[in-house]
Parts: structure tokens; sequence; C-alpha cells
């Protein structure tokens, strides 16, 4: 098999997007191009020139919708939260059919090819203070979450260092009794807690990686507008500047040329 290029991921990733992003025009289906994608959308019309994946992000009704209704017109596949095979708390839609992905970090029992992201977001706490001291608790889940995924549920094999199984064997000792099912039941219960169309703050906590920014006003994702990316106009929220001001600062300068790298370095993508 031959290892895709970053240019090639970067075609394949798009051609994901555009078949999710004519569902979604097609079904009425509200979504935005999110972080490093939006950045993207906004500095370079296009990717990010280092970046190898696509973020989007859906109001929650919206999400579900999309999660119970989306046919791929493209031949891709899409993996929701409750998909059996899924261990992730967003939905990943897969090239399966031309791609195949390779990675010490499964997020999935079954093997897929390139994906691209949609994360769904929810209604948060009205207090910001509150917010913040509930972190802990969804931190711990998170952490649960990723060592189930990179211990108990990796599979042994060739590609893994000596210090790799020893550490594999040592999480599937400690987390035989835990079952991630019923730590993703208990995200998902604190993730629903309050409804999307009444709540006044929402934001992205299926992935942890920098929660307290993610405390945006809901009437931010309210409207949305169309902006060229690559060869195609995809939709952006149009308060763009102040969800991107609030997670990166000065999102128009460049990162020093020692940081523009590829996020998913740690993934391998071949051809079929």
């Amino acid at each position: 098999m031959k290892e895709l290029s970053l240019k090639e991921i970067q075609r394949e990733s798009l051609r994901i997007l555009k078949d999710v992003h004519s569902f979604c025009e097609k079904n009425g289906i509200r979504y935005s191009l999110a972080y490093g994608t939006l950045i993207g959308a906004v500095r370079h019309k296009g990717f990010i020139p280092w970046d190898d994946d696509v973020d989007i992000v859906m109001p929650r009704p919206d999400f579900d919708k999309f999660c119970r209704e989306f046919v791929s017109q493209d031949d891709n596949v899409l993996y929701s939260p409750e998909s059996e095979e899924n261990f992730l708390m967003f939905a990943r839609v897969c090239s399966d059919s031309r791609t195949k992905a390779v990675s010490k970090r499964p997020w999935s029992s079954v093997e897929t090819g390139l994906w691209i992201d949609v994360f769904p977001l929810d209604g948060l706490n009205p207090s910001r203070g509150t917010f913040i001291k509930e972190l802990g608790y969804l931190r711990s889940l998170g952490r649960k979450e990723m060592r189930l995924r990179t211990g108990k549920y990796l599979k042994l094999n060739r590609n893994l260092s000596c210090k790799e199984v020893l550490a594999c064997l040592l999480k599937k000792v400690l987390y035989f009794p835990f079952c991630l099912k019923r730590v993703k039941a208990k995200h998902n219960d604190f993730l629903r807690r309050f409804d999307y169309e009444s709540a006044n703050y929402c934001g992205q906590l299926c992935v942890m990686d920098y929660p307290e920014k993610e405390y945006n006003l809901k009437n931010w994702f309210s409207s949305y507008r169309k902006v060229p990316f690559e060869d195609v106009d995809l939709f952006i929220s149009e308060n763009y500047h102040d969800i991107l001001s609030q997670y990166y600062g000065n999102y128009m300068s460049l990162p020093p040329e020692n940081q523009r790298v590829p996020p998913q370095s740690y993934i391998k993508f071949f051809w079929r």
C-alpha cells in the first residue's frame, strides 16, 4: 500500500467534506468549519498548508439529525457516537473503501479509512464559574476513555515497541473492570444536561483539549455564511472572529516555523 502525502490527505479530506456539505445543505442542517479548518478558511481560503485534518461543528439538534439521516453520495461511511464500533463521543465520516488508517490510538473496533471529524455543540451551564468547576469531572471521564482506547482496546501487534506493549498490558489489567460503553454513557449524560435551544452558552466538550476556551455565547452560532475553501464554498459562523479570537488569540498570525506540523502526524494513511 502507498502512503498518502499531505496533499493527498487534504484532497481526500476535501472530497469527504464536500459530501457532508452537500447533504447538510440539502437537508437544512447547520454546520460551521471549526478550529484549524476555520482558520484555514479565513486566513488561507482553504487548508492551512501543513494541516492534515478537517473539523466541523454542529448545534446538538442538527448533529443528532445528521447522525440519524446522513446518506453519503460518494461512498463514505458515518460512525456516529451511537455506533457500536465508535469509541468516541463525536462522529467521523470516513473514506473506508479508498483509504486505510493505521494508528496507535484506536478509536474504532473496526478498520477505517481517512476521516473528517464532526463535533456537536452542547448547551452549557449558565454560570461560567460552575462550568469551570465541573471540568474536573469531565476530564476524568476523558482520561478513562483514552486509557481504555489505548490499553484495554488496543490490539497488540508488531508495530508496538516493547515499552508500548508493557504500557498496554498494564492498562489492560488496571482498566479491566471498566466498560467504555458505560463511561461514554456518563459523558453523554453530562453533555446533554442543558437543552441547546434554550441555553445561552454552548461549546464542544467531546474532546478536552482546551475546554475552558469552549464557553461560547450561543448567538455566535446563530447565523452562518459561505466562504471559499479550496475549490468550493462552505459554511462558517458569521461570528467566526469572536470564536477564533477566544480560542487562539491573534489567529491571523502564522505560528513559528517549528510549530507548523500536521496535528495527526502520529497516524499514517494509505491508499487501498
